[in-house]
């Protein structure tokens, strides 16, 4: 039976309006507490937006600690940290729950992600949207993860 891991970050957001290419929420850290390998695939992810803005977004994920980027600054990769680079997730397609929420939800992308700390981490970014949050904590994402058996 497959060990299965979840990971939730809330993110803080601004509440001012972001622009194409900006991070939203700065670095996030999604720990593997309690999981005892360094390899581990990811299943899904989920996003809950609840300001309803459907922002088409994407999420970078890194197995190592990246160069931090403050939220609401344009995100660059340097040369180093494209090395601890291992993947990114389309979140831009959203299904309304309710006139005052949202939610993204990405399945079977089974891909390997490999951490030597614990924790994967990540940068969530705007890409040709530009939501203005109504308040800070309007986002919450969440990892679906589980080893190979």
């Amino acid at each position: 039976m497959p060990n299965f891991v979840k990971s939730t970050v809330s993110l803080t957001v601004g509440t001012d309006a972001y622009t194409d290419n900006d991070v939203v929420g700065g670095l996030l850290i999604f720990s593997l507490a309690g999981y005892p390998h360094q390899d581990i695939f990811l299943n899904r992810v989920l996003l809950v937006d609840n300001d309803n803005e459907k922002a088409a977004l994407l999420l970078h994920l890194y197995g190592a600690l990246p160069t931090t980027i403050a939220d609401d600054a344009a995100y660059t990769r340097s040369d180093a940290d494209a090395l601890k680079w291992q993947g990114s997730v389309d979140l831009s397609t959203y299904v309304s729950v309710s006139t005052t929420n949202a939610t993204a939800l990405v399945t079977d992308i089974n891909d390997m992600y490999h951490t030597e700390t614990g924790s994967l981490y990540g940068y969530l970014i705007c890409v040709s949207s530009t939501p203005t949050y109504t308040a800070v904590t309007d986002l919450t994402l969440t990892l679906f993860l589980s080893e190979q058996r």
